[in-house]
């Protein structure tokens, strides 16, 4: 009964949004891959070899039949590309969690060698041939979507002068990046006067020649702008701090943004930020500027950026004496930790109870003997096998330091089953509320990878608009952080200091949005940047700019996502909108996977929202749901 019920609405969604898709059985029981798992990720010995042979089927003269079908044809390409990726996707992998310097360089030189060849390969003559063939027989949306990604990446490779362009940008992206995290040789300079508020032990280190000087690091940096009680002097050190990497990495971001700006007129582009942002749910920079602005306006008036830590810790320290009693009066028992086992428990019967899936571990041959495998399994009635997935939870020696997914395999109908690895940094024995957000925020992830199998591998896995992205990770995680589910799950809830600093930390991230989309809409010199500065900081801040905090050269975001560093703000907050009608049951985890992954042929969260919310939607809804809290 459950499963007609569910198919009865989804064939009336689909009807609202009046969207034709080829047949889609509109339960779990529609997840259609291979019955056969891809193969375990193992210890990385053959990576060479493996890598040898994918490229060499790349750099082979691509020939192609003659067919009378699209599959007929994109089949093919995809033959060749499908192996490919895995063995790329892999390769990123082994260079993040190997401890083997010859085969983390082995598996480096794979992604970096496979990467270019693929590129190379969307540019043959002979694939732009075989792209207009199939052209004909594109006969639904998805088969037409299918076709404009393939033939977009053939136009981009195949076009020369933007190869070298990119090929340039992506080299000067490198180093910007690389220079923003180099710490600085240089000091912190204040008057003695701007001593109030730290400690004895602080000013015995910090006072030297009749004046405040410390070494620009990230902890001195924080500690200063926490503790010194003038708030000119704050201003000072958050100066100072901001603009640290002006010296070294001003010439690299203006010719980053120079060689973006070519790009786009190579495109036909006005400006770089209306090309990258095709590829978004927002679509233009007006609609962006539009989306910061709205936001901004409803937000009450907050500290200036070098004020709101030092305010947070003053207001903490008044809480502390509250703590007992807040803590006795509590609902819900509190606590500082949870063990991993007890969080990972938790994880797995949310699964179960909201999303009707199942996880089963299994014994396999990894890359280390810390990584855990299971298989994540529909509870229909034939538990159908769905994907694979790793989970690399603890710190090690040569392993990728943050936290992160690495999507391996994407599910392709018939061909592949999905698979996804978490690599995480996270305790062996006790887990902050941080470290809980940090797994399923990257679960978040995984689940979106393994959930969004589709019959072409270039719109499987998270294939989405580029501004949602995080929408779904970051909706798992303000999950996990709600009191009643960790009360639910873990049998206790974490205590928290209660302090707010949503305001002013939103206010600064408005103020780096804008930033980013302003610098890609107008050519940038040394002598405009400040000015542009400026004019957001009174918009977004609320407070006059210092100038020369030029937190620009130290913002490595401008290099990856460049104008749509929006788009966390933007997944953020439709994450809380989504959470917010979770919890008042206007729909399930069922129904959410359902219709963000699994029926998400187009890959548009316009028509996605649509379907949950069994409603036509407007973009001009969403914004105003997403920035006004306007009830869908």
């Amino acid at each position: 009964m459950r499963r007609v019920i569910s198919t009865i609405n989804c064939v009336i969604a689909t009807a609202l949004i009046q969207l034709v898709w080829i047949s889609v059985a509109c339960s779990f029981s529609a997840f259609a891959t291979s019955p056969k798992p891809p193969a375990f990720i193992g210890p990385a010995g053959d990576i060479s070899e493996r890598c040898q042979h994918v490229n060499s089927q790349l750099t082979s003269e691509f020939t192609f039949k003659q067919s009378d079908s699209f599959d007929g044809y994109i089949r093919q390409l995809e033959g060749v590309l499908i192996p490919a990726f895995n063995v790329l996707h892999e390769s990123y992998l082994y260079a993040d969690v190997l401890a083997d310097k010859r085969l983390k360089n082995t598996a480096k030189q794979c992604k970096k060698t496979t990467s270019s060849n693929i590129n190379a390969l969307f540019g043959q003559r002979r694939v732009g041939m075989l792209l207009e063939r199939a052209k004909p027989f594109a006969s639904n949306p998805l088969q037409h979507r299918v076709l404009r990604k393939y033939l977009s990446r053939h136009n981009k490779y195949s076009n020369q002068q933007y190869t070298e362009i990119r090929s340039r940008a992506k080299h000067v992206s490198g180093e910007f990046r690389k220079q923003a995290q180099i710490p600085v040789d240089a000091w912190f300079e204040l008057p003695l006067s701007c001593r109030a508020g730290l400690s004895a032990e602080q000013q015995q280190r910090f006072v030297k020649d009749d004046k405040l000087r410390a070494a620009i690091t990230d902890k001195h940096y924080l500690t200063m702008v926490s503790r010194i009680s003038n708030s000119s002097c704050r201003r000072s050190v958050y100066q100072q701090y901001q603009g640290r990497h002006a010296a070294t990495n001003r010439d690299n971001l203006l010719e980053l943004l120079a060689l973006r700006e070519q790009t786009a007129k190579i495109r036909n582009y006005p400006h770089y930020a209306d090309l990258s942002l095709q590829s978004t749910m927002l679509k233009s920079a007006d609609n962006v500027a539009e989306f910061l602005d709205e936001t901004v306006k409803a937000l009450p008036e907050a500290p200036a950026p070098w004020d709101y830590r030092y305010q947070a810790r003053v207001a903490k320290q008044s809480l502390l004496g509250q703590t007992e009693q807040n803590q006795q009066s509590s609902a819900f028992s509190e606590v500082k930790y949870l063990a991993p086992t007890i969080v990972k428990q938790g994880l797995f019967t949310l699964l179960e109870q909201q999303f009707a899936l199942t996880v089963e571990k299994v014994t396999a041959q990894t890359w280390h003997p810390d990584v855990e495998v299971y298989q994540l399994k529909s509870q229909a009635d034939d538990a159908q096998l769905l994907a694979v997935f790793y989970l690399d939870l603890h710190p090690r020696d040569g392993k990728y330091k943050n936290n992160r997914h690495r999507a391996l395999h994407r599910g392709v109908t018939d061909i592949q089953l999905p698979s996804s690895a978490l690599v995480l940094n996270l305790p062996r024995k006790k887990w902050t509320e941080k470290h809980v957000k940090s797994l399923f925020h990257e679960f978040g992830h995984l689940l979106h990878n393994v959930l969004s199998s589709k019959p072409y591998h270039t719109v499987s896995g998270i294939r989405i608009e580029r501004d949602v992205v995080e929408m779904p990770a970051k909706w798992f995680e303000l999950l996990s952080l709600t009191p009643q589910l960790q009360q639910q799950l873990f049998g206790a809830v974490f205590n928290r200091d209660n302090v707010d600093n949503t305001n002013p930390v939103l206010r600064i991230r408005l103020y780096k949005a804008a930033m980013a989309l302003a610098y890609h809409r107008q050519s940038i010199t040394k002598q405009n940047i400040e000015q542009i500065n400026a004019e957001l900081a009174s918009r977004f801040w609320g407070h006059a700019y210092p100038q020369g905090a030029s937190s620009q050269y130290s913002f490595s975001h401008l290099a990856t996502y460049g104008p749509r560093y929006y788009s966390y703000i933007w997944s953020e907050l439709m994450a809380k909108r989504l959470l917010a009608d979770y919890a008042n049951k206007r729909f399930n985890g069922q129904q959410f996977v359902q219709a963000m992954f699994i029926d998400n042929h187009d890959g548009v969260m316009q028509n996605a929202l649509s379907r949950l919310y069994q409603q036509p939607l407007s973009l001009t809804d969403i914004i105003q749901w997403v920035t006004h809290d306007k009830a869908l």
